[in-house]
């Protein structure tokens, strides 16, 4: 199996529901055991500055929910919908 290769996907993460929204972009890799690992958040149009530290994710019964904690977030939501919308476009190309 060849290596994982990295692509770039772009979300909103909200702060309130519907007042204050952040257009930030991530990097996904995803692995061979069906997670996803999600590193260089940073806002849009920006290259580098990674916002927060490295995360990983993986769909859970319709969900997106951390590998790690189990539990499904705002953030993981946000970036799980970014990943499924990027996954759609991909397999119809």
């Amino acid at each position: 199996m060849g290596k994982a290769q990295p692509y770039t996907i772009h979300f909103n993460y909200e702060i309130v529901e519907d007042s204050v929204k952040f257009p930030l972009q991530a990097t996904v890799t995803a692995m061979p055991d069906k997670t996803y690992l999600i590193d260089n958040i940073r806002h849009t149009g920006e290259p580098s500055g990674s916002l927060v530290p490295t995360i990983s994710l993986t769909r859970h019964r319709g969900s997106w929910i951390y590998t790690h904690g189990k539990n499904e977030t705002p953030l993981s939501v946000s970036i799980g919908k970014a990943i499924d919308k990027y996954e759609q476009s991909a397999s119809s190309l």
